[in-house]
């Protein structure tokens, strides 16, 4: 939970999920979809299914104790040199450097280092002095103490150098270079497309659809529709066409399918603007998929959205009350 975002959004979470899932089996034993749920609003959500497919994996390759060793940590779904280490030194006593986000960061500053660190020769040097200013007792202690220097006191933006106990060993401070390091990566301009999202009845029920496990928001439900062009065709018109081709029935519209919402979010890779519709599905009700299915508005909170969806679900159950 803590890769890629901050302790105080976690806490919630990780103590509901511990309570969910006390165990190792427990949480293999889940469906995926419970856990989605309880993860819902925490973002990046291949972790999610990646501590699913690890906990399945300890349970039966390493008979429900999860692997010390490091080599047998990296052999895990979604857990990668910096974990691995992490948990071999934190959580069993072990010495491995580490290079989280925040030590990166502390380490660029402590050391001036004055390129980019995600340059794989920059990060094989970060490596090297993570490793250099390792304890050989006590790394458990030193670890956690680094990332949360990393976390609380040299912050990316307002680092709180007269409060830093490093700070007489900072060479980016001796040199009144913390604001500039770390180097940042020059982004490249982040696409802009346009989506569309359909709320179709049948009588009292709404359709919505469960993605694929793999890639973007895998696993999680919403509202048919999806990625269209930016074309002189209106909206109402792609989304009856789209619905068409995705489950093959007609839809009359509800309000001329005049875009009732218009959402915007913003992912790693790209931004999305989604244009939500209302339409009345023609003829039988059947879905003949498995991952698609007619739910009461009422009913729609026990699935795991993506945020945008959720802000949909919500609406319409507001409307509904």
């Amino acid at each position: 939970m803590l890769q890629q975002t901050q302790v105080a959004t976690v806490i919630p979470y990780y103590h509901r999920f511990l309570a969910r899932y006390p165990t190792l089996s427990d949480l293999a034993q889940a469906p995926l979809s419970d856990l989605l749920k309880l993860w819902e609003g925490l973002g990046y959500y291949a972790r999610c299914r990646h501590l699913h497919e690890a906990a399945g994996e300890v349970m039966k390759r390493f008979g429900g104790q999860i692997p010390t060793a490091v080599e047998g940590l990296l052999s895990l779904p979604g857990i990668g040199r910096s974990t691995a280490h992490a948990i071999a030194t934190i959580a069993f006593g072990q010495c491995h450097p580490i290079l989280d986000g925040n030590v990166r960061r502390v380490l660029c500053r402590y050391f001036a280092v004055q390129k980019n660190p995600r340059e794989k020769a920059v990060e094989k040097q970060l490596w090297d002095y993570s490793e250099q200013l390792l304890p050989y007792r006590h790394a458990n202690f030193y670890t956690q103490g680094l990332m949360d220097l990393g976390a609380t006191v040299c912050t990316p933006t307002q680092p709180r150098c007269p409060i830093c106990p490093v700070q007489k060993g900072c060479a980016a401070f001796r040199q009144g270079l913390q604001m500039e390091i770390p180097v940042k990566t020059i982004r490249k301009k982040i696409p802009h497309y346009p989506y569309l999202a359909g709320v179709i009845w049948y009588r009292q029920q709404v359709l919505i659809h469960r993605r694929s496990p793999k890639g973007l928001l895998g696993g999680l439900w919403e509202f048919p529709g999806g990625r269209v062009e930016e074309t002189e065709k209106s909206f109402d018109l792609q989304f009856a066409d789209l619905l068409k081709e995705v489950i093959g029935c007609e839809i009359k519209p509800v309000r001329k399918f005049r875009p009732w919402w218009i959402l915007r979010h913003t992912f790693t890779h790209f931004k999305m603007t989604l244009h939500v519709v209302e339409g009345e599905i023609k003829g039988v009700k059947r879905i003949p998929f498995s991952d698609w299915k007619w739910t009461g508005v009422d009913q729609l909170a026990l699935y795991p959205f993506s945020a945008t969806h959720k802000k949909i679900a919500i609406a319409l159950s507001k409307r509904s009350d």
